[in-house]
């Protein structure tokens, strides 16, 4: 089909408006023609009604109003009546008055002596609305088209006596067949004007719309071009052609400059698909690799975890060994606080004691010999506590042993729980625990040896003041006031071992809540540890199938891989 340009469909549409354009103003033309001719037609009337009315013997007509009868006044007024019809040219020219009913009543008709068509005095007209008469105003109908009597206008004048008294209106019926030929020679005149004219601003305003609709969508043209060229892929070619610049700021220059920046957006969307297809590609054949090497990895998951689950059966062996141990511990550390509390029990009493022996000593002088023999008691005393101080110490040598030991096995919890990987997190967890209880013990144990320390140290201080004591005791009163200083410095230092032994208790009885808990913790672990070697059944069996879902991603990125090339393929085809 051949193709039918905008610009033209816009000049074919314009004719035909302009053509029923001109067509209506012929037929406004004729309207108006037609229009005035009736105006001008019963404006003519009017005033050959106003002037028959002014030449009219009114007197005579007043008189014969007065007696209404065919007399000769009668006809001397029709004749004159007939006389200007014949100047005129008129169909009928007549005098008529209104009755009381509102009719129009003829009086005089002025046609020849013995006309066929003249009414008779008194006969009633059809009804037309001449009642502005009354007023001294003038009526005409307008052109009527009658088919008895044809194309006329009829127009009436008040006809005034003197007095200004309305005596009735004088009627003129006038033939318009006439004048409609002379409106037809004049619409023919002024036709071929029209036409002429209406042909010349046809071509002209076609014309002038035809180059300016052209202008206007000249954009349009570059558009149709560019969007072949961007069909044909020359996405290079369709940019080039839209480097026209627009001016034009309507809806086609809008859409032309969319357009180019639309093209401009195409041009980068390829670029970015090309890019990002080939990306594709690659990550494609990478996920293809990985996905092999998954399944590779997969398989040693799966023997790994079969040797998990054999370290778990060797893992649960040695945790109910060490849980064994910490019960020994536990036994151990109950001793410790059991020989703590009798410690204390003997420092008290070594306490209350040197407060007694102060109160000797601040006795009189007789008394010395008393004070030397409790010295010496209280010297047996510093020796058995002495003694008693060396048997702790080696009990804390013991407790020291039990730490390292605990030490050593916590350290060895945490290999293991090591080599389990994930699934001996919570064995770490509580091997980690023990390792840490068994340093604190060894903290505690390492101040008990030092507490014990400076007790012997301070016994032995002790011991060799009663013997200076011994010695001294026949001084007087000067050495015994001495004495009772050191009895006094005794007494700070029992108080301090007091404490220190205090102090040794509650750490010894809180190493053994921490032992209970971990006895406690390895039961848990022993259960996690069972657990673990059920879940490692399961986990295998997971593997099993994450095996054949790898394999199916393996298959997925080879299909994607294809895709991605059919896209490259694709994206080619575009020239950018």
């Amino acid at each position: 089909m051949k193709k039918i340009s905008i610009s033209r469909k816009f000049s074919i549409a314009i004719s035909i408006g302009l053509l029923l354009f001109t067509l209506a103003t012929i037929a406004l033309i004729f309207t108006i023609i037609n229009h005035s001719t009736g105006k001008s037609v019963s404006r003519f009337a009017v005033q050959i009604s106003e002037n028959i009315a002014s030449h009219m013997n009114l007197e005579d007509y007043e008189t014969f109003l007065e007696d209404r009868t065919q007399s000769d006044l009668y006809w001397q007024l029709r004749n004159e009546l007939n006389d200007f019809r014949e100047k005129i040219g008129a169909l009928y020219v007549y005098t008529v008055e209104l009755n009381e009913e509102g009719d129009i009543v003829l009086m005089i008709d002025g046609q020849p002596e013995g006309s066929d068509v003249a009414s008779e005095i008194g006969e009633i007209m059809e009804s037309v609305d001449i009642s502005p008469i009354l007023k001294g105003e003038y009526v005409s109908t307008g052109i009527v088209d009658d088919p008895e009597y044809g194309r006329y206008v009829s127009a009436y004048a008040p006809l005034k006596n003197k007095e200004g008294k309305i005596l009735g209106a004088i009627g003129v019926d006038l033939a318009v067949e006439q004048v409609d030929g002379i409106t037809k020679e004049v619409i023919f005149d002024v036709l071929p004007i029209v036409v002429a004219s209406s042909i010349v601003i046809f071509f002209l305003f076609n014309s002038a719309v035809l180059i300016y609709v052209r202008r206007t969508i000249r954009p349009l043209t570059y558009l149709e071009k560019a969007a072949k060229q961007l069909e044909e892929g020359n996405i290079i070619e369709a940019e080039q052609t839209l480097q026209t610049d627009i001016k034009s700021w309507d809806e086609i220059g809008s859409l032309y400059r969319t357009f180019k920046q639309m093209i401009v957006m195409i041009k980068q969307i390829i670029r970015d698909i090309s890019l990002n297809a080939e990306q594709l590609s690659s990550s494609s054949e990478q996920l293809s690799g990985s996905t092999d090497e998954s399944v590779r990895a997969s398989e040693e998951v799966a023997n790994a975890i079969e040797t998990v689950a054999v370290s778990a059966s060797k893992e649960i062996a040695s945790i109910e060994a060490a849980a064994d141990k910490l019960n020994e511990i536990s036994e151990h550390t109950y001793q410790i606080v059991s020989i703590a509390e009798e410690t204390k029990k003997v420092t008290d009493e070594t306490y209350r004691d040197i407060i007694d022996g102060g109160k000797i000593v601040n006795n009189t002088v007789e008394q010395i010999n008393l004070i030397k023999n409790s010295v010496a008691q209280s010297n047996l005393s510093l020796q058995a506590l002495h003694n008693k101080a060396k048997k702790i110490g080696d009990i804390v040598s013991v407790i020291r042993t039990i730490t390292e030991q605990t030490n050593l096995l916590a350290l060895n919890a945490s290999i293991e729980a090591a080599r389990a990987g994930e699934y001996g997190k919570g064995f770490a967890v509580v091997a980690e625990e023990v390792r840490k209880l068994a340093e604190e013990s060894e903290k505690s144990a390492k101040q008990i040896e030092q507490l014990i320390y400076q007790t012997q140290k301070e016994s032995e201080e002790t011991v060799s003041s009663m013997e200076k004591v011994n010695e001294n005791v026949e001084r007087g009163i000067s050495i015994t006031k001495a004495t009772e200083k050191k009895f006094n410095l005794i007494n700070e230092k029992i108080e301090v071992i007091v404490s220190k032994i205090e102090q040794i208790s509650y750490e010894a009885a809180k190493v053994l809540k921490k032992l209970q808990a971990v006895s406690e913790s390895a039961k848990v672990l022993t259960k996690t540890a069972n657990e673990n070697a059920n879940a490692s059944k399961v986990v295998s069996n997971s593997t099993e199938e994450q095996l054949a879902i790898i394999e199916e991603i393996s298959a997925a990125s080879s299909s994607l891989a294809e895709m991605s090339e059919s896209l490259l393929k694709i994206v080619r085809k575009f020239r950018i």
